[in-house]
């Protein structure tokens, strides 16, 4: 029988995967599960146009995000770093720091994203952002004392 996988089944398959498994094996675990439905020319063809869907979702994401990495590798990010006396610094600079000084220019970022930042000295850092697949933009912080 055909079966239409709505879910990855371990050892067997990945999701949106037209099978053929066995009967018992199809309607005693597969569609009791809700893991497939019968491969039809109906579910074929829904299949084929949520696909579609998807793949023009995806790039106009990645147009997105590539307009993204020019603003952001254009601009230079400002982030402050409580200073003592002598000159030591007090804290360090973090992902969510960066993090929120990306979000004054209105770009999404998921903060996971950022190339790992603990930065406790002052200067100039470049430091990378995942926007999307294979898409990556490599910014200028400039960490300066208060």
């Amino acid at each position: 029988m055909k079966v239409l996988l709505i879910k990855d089944v371990k050892n067997v398959a990945k999701k949106d995967s037209i099978i053929e498994v066995s009967d018992g094996y199809a309607n005693n675990y597969l569609f009791k599960q809700k893991l497939a439905i019968p491969a039809t020319a109906t579910s074929v063809e829904i299949l084929k146009t949520n696909q579609t869907l998807l793949k023009e979702k995806d790039e106009t994401n990645k147009k997105n995000a590539l307009a993204n990495k020019v603003i952001l590798e254009s601009k230079t990010i400002n982030c402050v770093l409580r200073v003592g006396k002598e000159g030591k610094p007090f804290g360090s600079i973090t992902n969510k720091n960066v993090y929120e000084a990306i979000s004054k220019f209105n770009i999404s970022v998921d903060k996971r994203k950022i190339s790992q930042v603990n930065i406790n000295t002052l200067g100039t850092f470049m430091v990378e952002v995942e926007l999307y697949k294979d898409v990556k933009a490599k910014i200028k912080l400039v960490v300066t004392g208060e």
